[in-house]
């Protein structure tokens, strides 16, 4: 596990396993992966009238997330999925897409805001790979914002 200023980092992760000689043959799983350590803490299938989105409350179930920091994409970017982690005393790092119109409109407004006040700071990268080139902005802000997706 990725130990960053005391706090441990757990991923999540969903994949198709594959092998079988009919598409139906397939496994999907959901994983909880431990980055620094390398080590799968938990896994379980996708059933097949389920998602991701639904299989992960059975998932994060299973380990002890307390003190953890969770981090997955923006499909696991759900209320039900946050008010487990803060249940459970974790604290998390989700992405967030336009999906989310209202908390997305929230969070750019914000940030926006930031940026125009020089409040906050942009780190970018620039880097060409695979034919395209990659423009990556990270900002960091030491005040901290209460977003509602709990509630």
């Amino acid at each position: 596990m990725l130990q960053f200023f005391g706090l441990v980092f757990r991923e999540y992760y969903s994949k198709f396993l594959q092998g079988g000689f009919k598409d139906t043959d397939s496994i999907h799983l959901v994983t909880a992966f431990a980055s620094e350590t390398k080590l799968v803490l938990a896994q379980t299938q996708v059933n097949s009238k389920d998602n991701e989105i639904t299989t992960l409350p059975r998932l994060l179930d299973m380990i002890n997330l307390k003190g953890s920091v969770v981090t997955g994409d923006a499909m696991y970017c759900q209320k039900d999925v946050c008010k487990q982690l803060v249940k459970a005393k974790a604290d998390y790092i989700l992405s967030l897409k336009r999906n989310h119109e209202l908390l997305y409109d929230d969070v750019k407004l914000w940030l926006d805001t930031q940026f125009d006040s020089g409040n906050l700071p942009i780190n970018e990268t620039v880097d060409k790979d695979h034919g395209r080139i990659e423009v990556r902005r990270l900002s960091y802000a030491e005040e901290t914002v209460e977003v509602n997706l709990v509630n």
